[in-house]
C-alpha cells in the first residue's frame, strides 16, 4: 500500500512537470507512468529521467526490460530485508535471556546466518544488510556475540572460530565515496570485505571500519576505532586504534 501511495503521489508531480515542459496532456502522462510501473517496475522519477514519453515502442521495451530486471531484484531484496528485520525484532528481544530461551536464540541465529557450532548470542544483537547490496556473512565455530553488538554485512563479513565480539561493538562492511557526498550527487554504497580472524577479541564499544582485517589472536581495546588492519597477536587501542603491545601465548583469549 505504501508503494502505491508513493507511486500516485510522485506520479502526479512528475506528470505535471513533464506536461509543463511538453505539449502532452498531463492525464495521459500520468496514466502512462502507471502503465510503465506495472509493466516495467519503473518509478515515475525513472520514467522522467529516461524521457520515456518520447521513446518509440522498441526503445521502451529495451529500456523497460532493464528496469524490470532491476525491479524484480529490488523486490526480492526488500522481501529478504523485511524477513531479516522481523527475525531480529523477535529473537534479539531480552525475553530470550530467561530460562532455556537463550538456547532457542542461539539455534535460531545459527540457522538464519548459517553459523558454525556453539554460537552464543546475547540480546540486542543486530545482523543486517543495507542499500540493496547482496552481502555475505560467515560465522565460524564457538563465536560469542555479546549484547547490543551490530554487524553490517552489506559487503562481506568473515568471523573466524573462537572470536569474541563484545557488547555494543560495531562491525561495518560498506562505505560511501566522500567526494560524491560533498557534491550531493547520488550516494553509491561501496561493499567491502571485513574479516575478523580466529581467536580475535573485539572489546566493548569498538568499531571496525569497512574492509579491515583483524588478525588471529588480536585484541581491539574497548571504544577503539579500527581504521587499519590489525596484525596477529597485536593489542590495539584508541581512535584511531594503534598498537600498544603484543599478546603472549597462542590460543589464550583471556
Amino acid at each position: 500500500m505504501r508503494r502505491i501511495i508513493q507511486l500516485l503521489k510522485y506520479g502526479v508531480i512528475h506528470s505535471k512537470e513533464i506536461a509543463n515542459q511538453t505539449d502532452r496532456l498531463e492525464i495521459k502522462i500520468f496514466l502512462d507512468i502507471l502503465y510503465c510501473f506495472f509493466k516495467y517496475k519503473m518509478w515515475s522519477n525513472e520514467y522522467k529521467q529516461e524521457h520515456f514519453y518520447l521513446l518509440n515502442n522498441a526503445e521502451r521495451m529495451r529500456i523497460g526490460k532493464k528496469y524490470k530486471t532491476a525491479g524484480i531484484r529490488r523486490d526480492l531484496w526488500q522481501k529478504g530485508f523485511v524477513k531479516n528485520r522481523r527475525f531480529i525484532a523477535k529473537y534479539s528481544d531480552i525475553k530470550y535471556e530467561c530460562g532455556g530461551r537463550r538456547a532457542i536464540r542461539n539455534a535460531k541465529y545459527t540457522k538464519e546466518f548459517s553459523a558454525g557450532k556453539n554460537l552464543f548470542v546475547e540480546y540486542g544483537v543486530d545482523i543486517y544488510r543495507q542499500h540493496y547490496l547482496d552481502g555475505k556473512i560467515f560465522i565460524g565455530d564457538s563465536v560469542i556475540l555479546s549484547k547490543g553488538c551490530m554487524i553490517d554485512y552489506s559487503g562481506e563479513v568473515l568471523i573466524g572460530n573462537n572470536v569474541v565480539i563484545s557488547e555494543s561493538s560495531i562491525i561495518l562492511s560498506h562505505e560511501h565515496d566522500i567526494p560524491e557526498l560533498q557534491a550531493r550527487t547520488e550516494k553509491k554504497p561501496i561493499p567491502k570485505r571485513t574479516e575478523i580472524k580466529a581467536f580475535a577479541w573485539i572489546g566493548a564499544g569498538a568499531t571496525i571500519l569497512p574492509g579491515r582485517v583483524i588478525g588471529e589472536h588480536a585484541v581491539v581495546g574497548a571504544g577503539s576505532v579500527v581504521t587499519h588492519d590489525v596484525e596477529p597477536y597485536d593489542i590495539v587501542a584508541g581512535n584511531p586504534a594503534k598498537s600498544i603491545k603484543k599478546r603472549k601465548g597462542s590460543t589464550d583469549i583471556g
